[in-house]
């Protein structure tokens, strides 16, 4: 937390962010550092934030803040969904978005786990969304979103990166990556929707984004 005037706080902060924390073996990591005491460490993994911009957002996976992580994945969807909800037509929930990923895994982490996160946000308000069962090319998401006019496309997968990080790529309506001013104000509501909504969700409006895929 900004500001803070002693370990206590970080050490609140990250009891509260392992609280959070959908992934076991994420958050088995942070519950170590905090039973060990490693105060400075606590500071660098949940000191900082990835930044979330144009491209999205790209990291190593791994635990806190300032990876690539589950949490990291629901807080940045549920901006993205919040963000939609202000925005969008009235038939966006009906037209929804598309999810794809690649095989990366590391940290704890994977794509796949990735996108079933992001998936469940969409779910749990309403969304339809069009997730591709098993790894997918980067086009193969635009692709889908121009055949079933989804309002927004999430691709998991860090491109040319190397191996240890992941990535976060959003595509608006136009199937094309998002430009200003949408990065700045979905920003600004990762922020204020940190803690994970209310999930209770079922597969009734997931689909497959072509029969067989």
């Amino acid at each position: 937390p900004e500001g803070s005037a002693g370990n206590a706080d970080w050490r609140l902060w990250a009891e509260t962010w392992a609280r959070w924390d959908p992934n076991q073996a994420t958050k088995a990591e942070l519950l170590q550092l905090l039973a060990a005491g490693e105060d400075a460490e606590l500071r660098r993994v949940l000191g900082s934030r990835l930044e979330f911009g144009t491209a999205g957002l790209r990291g190593p996976m791994g635990m806190g803040s300032c990876r690539m992580n589950d949490l990291v994945v629901l807080q940045t969807t549920q901006g993205v969904c919040a963000y939609l909800k202000e925005v969008a037509d009235s038939d966006a929930k009906q037209r929804g978005v598309c999810i794809g990923f690649d095989h990366r895994a590391g940290g704890g982490c994977n794509s796949r786990s990735f996108a079933e996160c992001a998936a469940r946000v969409f779910l749990e308000e309403g969304f339809t969304v069009y997730l591709y069962r098993d790894f997918v090319a980067t086009p193969m998401v635009p692709w889908c979103m121009e055949q079933r006019r989804c309002v927004a496309g999430i691709m998991i997968t860090a491109s040319h990166n190397p191996k240890a990080d992941n990535g976060y790529k959003l595509y608006w309506s136009n199937a094309a990556q998002i430009i200003p001013p949408h990065d700045a104000k979905i920003a600004a509501l990762i922020e204020e929707n940190l803690a994970p909504w209310p999930c209770g969700v079922t597969s009734a409006r997931l689909r497959a984004p072509k029969p067989g895929i």
